[in-house]
């Protein structure tokens, strides 16, 4: 199964938490994406912009200071509607009013079944992508 998760896209994961950040960077290059990272939202969208053209799917927690997931996604739909971006928190329940409609992770999450949503999310970007994952 991970070997169908491959792939060489760019990956923008978003997190405050540093071992996240290094464990999600670490699996999805074994797998051959090339990994950017940002610690808050103002670094995960400048890092969009950035690299508005090769960035493929951005992989955002919700809860990080600075700013956090929702208003990075905001900002960046804004910047592209048609960016491909799954959001990931262990806090949902008390932000479910303001989670757009994308994907939403909820975590602890394996970093296999994310492989697999990013993949699934890289191969039908024109499908809707709304279930939520647990």
């Amino acid at each position: 199964m991970i070997s169908s998760c491959k792939g060489n896209e760019t990956i923008l994961v978003v997190d405050d938490d540093k071992k996240i950040l290094r464990l999600l960077s670490d699996f999805l290059d074994m797998l051959g994406y090339k990994v950017l990272i940002a610690k808050d939202g103002v670094e995960g969208v400048n890092k969009y912009i950035q690299h508005l053209d090769s960035i493929s799917v951005v992989l955002m927690d919700i809860v990080m200071p600075v700013k956090d997931g929702i208003t990075a996604y905001n900002e960046i739909k804004a910047i592209n509607l048609r960016a491909n971006i799954l959001l990931f928190s262990g806090y949902t329940a008390e932000h479910s009013d303001k989670i757009p409609e994308c994907e939403l992770i909820q975590k602890p999450i394996s970093p296999t079944k994310i492989a697999k949503i990013i993949r699934t999310v890289i191969d039908n970007p024109n499908a809707p992508h709304l279930s939520h994952h647990s």
